[in-house]
């Protein structure tokens, strides 16, 4: 950065306000609440305006002003503390060896986003790496090794890339617990280790997303009409699949009703039967051709 590089302070009093109201529902109203607070606190640190304390020298009666600052990690100033605190913490915990710097990344697309939405799930992306981490070294022999994990969220060019550095000692204690360094790493074990343990994070919530729309679906029914049944229109697609499955799920094939509503010939309506006759639920179709004639005719 030279001398004619705006600060960071100075872009944020410039750019933030001007685009806050088109970025901040990007985000949940608990991390908008938190972003607000901390760049205000961040852009008032260090200004007398919002609040000072001062010294007087009892001899001389010389003043000393000493703004107060925000203590935010977010803020350059202050964040450096924290890091340079971090930073002898680390080295008062590392061990005298080579140590192993390892990156966990996630491909572009569906998994980026899922943890952007379900940011609480980082740890358990800290907790996978981790688990990547000894399975692998078990597999060479080692069963106690040394990691020290530190989650990133984002890029250098600030979009949305949630990584784990990883610094590994270069070997570790064997099952009698002798230290044993290995001559080389099984690079494909760790790749295959980590996707899994990646994706289960995936797996376990989409489970436990299932479970909570059906215990819904169940409560509805029960407070809104015991005996009564679910008709689901089915396309054949995925939407309306899942639709049916956790209906069947929640209150059993006999009480799900299942409508095919073909325009007329339509060729991928077997596709909605075939739904019907998997989950063994009841269906009738009804042809919409000639109500879709209708409506294109009025309008």
């Amino acid at each position: 950065m030279n001398s004619k590089t705006p600060s960071l302070k100075n872009i944020f009093s410039s750019f933030f306000f001007e685009y806050w109201e088109q970025i901040k529902f990007n985000f949940d109203e608990k991390r908008r609440k938190n972003i607000w607070k901390n760049v205000c606190a961040f852009l008032r640190c260090g200004n007398p305006k919002f609040g000072y304390a001062e010294y007087i020298c009892p001899d001389c009666f010389e003043k000393l002003v000493v703004p107060f600052t925000c203590k935010s990690k977010f803020c350059p100033s202050c964040g450096i503390v924290y890091a340079e605190k971090w930073a002898h913490s680390l080295h008062e915990q590392l061990f005298n060896v080579q140590h192993l710097h390892i990156t966990f990344s996630l491909p572009v697309g569906f998994i980026r986003d899922f943890f952007f939405f379900q940011q609480f799930k980082l740890r358990e992306l800290a907790d996978a790496a981790y688990s990547a981490i000894k399975y692998t070294f078990k597999k060479i022999g080692i069963h106690q090794v040394g990691v020290i994990i530190n989650i990133h969220t984002f890029a250098r060019d600030t979009s949305w890339n949630p990584h784990i550095h990883a610094i590994v000692t270069h070997g570790g204690l064997d099952i009698n617990n002798n230290w044993k360094t290995p001559k080389s790493f099984p690079w494909t074990v760790f790749r295959k280790s980590w996707q899994k343990c990646s994706l289960d994070i995936l797996s376990i919530h989409a489970k436990e997303t299932k479970n909570k729309i059906v215990e819904w679906i169940k409560m509805f029914f029960e407070q809104n009409g015991k005996d009564c049944i679910a008709t689901v229109g089915l396309s054949g697609g995925k939407d309306s699949s899942i639709v049916a499955a956790l209906c069947v799920e929640a209150l059993g094939k006999n009480r799900v009703l299942g409508v095919l509503m073909p325009d007329g010939e339509q060729t991928d309506i077997e596709d909605a039967y075939e739904v019907a006759k998997h989950l063994g639920i009841e269906y009738c179709t009804v042809d919409i051709h000639p109500a879709i004639l209708a409506l294109k005719h009025e309008i």
